[in-house]
């Protein structure tokens, strides 16, 4: 057990398929006879509390489901039909998100630029290379025609590189989730991020060891900060802990629903329980 910041805690996980897996808590986490008892704070919004037999047990991943990530995002995009009344679209991502450039930025090229230069010292091209792609986790369409994105967060998205964008959004910016507890978690694990695929070199925008997690906290970064730009609904997050909680949970949907109506989705497109 870590205590990082004041009044927030967390437990790693260890062993099977959530190794690594941070679990965040508001309140005191507690060792009693029967473990670790979790208390909310990712999993806030829907009161869900979970119990882990102890930090370092093999058997930890299974008595939450054991499941990976992959699985983790495809199960909150299984639920979202008994949640939301949209057109849902996984594995895709608007136009003028895959390549953003100057004109895509906007408004907001600005700090963009500002972002990636922080980010590389380097100066932002006016139009992103040729190469440049990207899917996200989930499109939402409402039947009124306004859209909204929904990302499933891992444990790489939780970096030093994510806590500087966050540091650098501008005051007051829509966004559909708890700015500041993303950046508790990302400073959380800062000095700890994953080294082999997660870290290697993505020329020519991100260079040098460590690329991969600074184009992927640039990439969150513009995720969140353009759509609103488009008229886009303010882009949804969810950790990898809370969807562990919620698909974990009695009712799954509606503790998905209790979430994403807290994160944003309109009261009129949440489906009736």
């Amino acid at each position: 057990m870590h205590q990082g910041w004041p009044g927030l805690r967390y437990v790693e996980l260890t062993g099977g398929p959530l190794d690594g897996l941070l679990l965040f808590s508001a309140l005191p986490v507690m060792d009693d006879e029967q473990g670790l008892v979790i208390g909310p704070s990712c999993v806030r919004a829907f009161g869900v509390q979970l119990l882990v037999k102890s930090v370092g047990d093999t058997q930890a991943g299974a008595r939450l489901g054991g499941m990976g990530v992959k699985e983790l995002q495809e199960r909150i995009t299984a639920l979202l039909p008994e949640v939301v009344e949209a057109e849902i679209e996984p594995e895709s991502c608007p136009p003028w998100l895959r390549r953003p450039g100057r004109v895509e930025c906007s408004g907001m090229w600005g700090t963009i630029s500002a972002i990636y230069g922080a980010l590389t010292g380097l100066i932002l091209p006016e139009q992103a290379p040729a190469r440049e792609r990207r899917s996200l986790d989930v499109l939402l369409t409402y039947p009124d025609g306004r859209q909204q994105i929904l990302e499933v967060d891992e444990r790489q998205h939780f970096t030093a590189a994510r806590a500087l964008t966050l540091e650098l959004y501008p005051a007051g910016v829509e966004l559909g989730f708890d700015p500041a507890q993303w950046l508790a978690c990302s400073q959380a694990l800062t000095g700890r991020e994953r080294g082999g695929g997660f870290a290697k070199p993505r020329p020519p925008l991100f260079p040098g060891e460590g690329g991969r997690h600074r184009q992927r906290a640039f990439r969150d970064a513009l995720a969140d900060l353009l759509p609103p730009q488009r008229g886009w609904l303010p882009t949804i997050r969810i950790s990898d802990s809370e969807a562990t909680a919620l698909t974990s949970a009695a009712d799954p949907a509606s503790s998905l629903r209790a979430l994403l109506h807290e994160r944003g989705v309109p009261a009129p497109h949440l489906a009736s329980e």
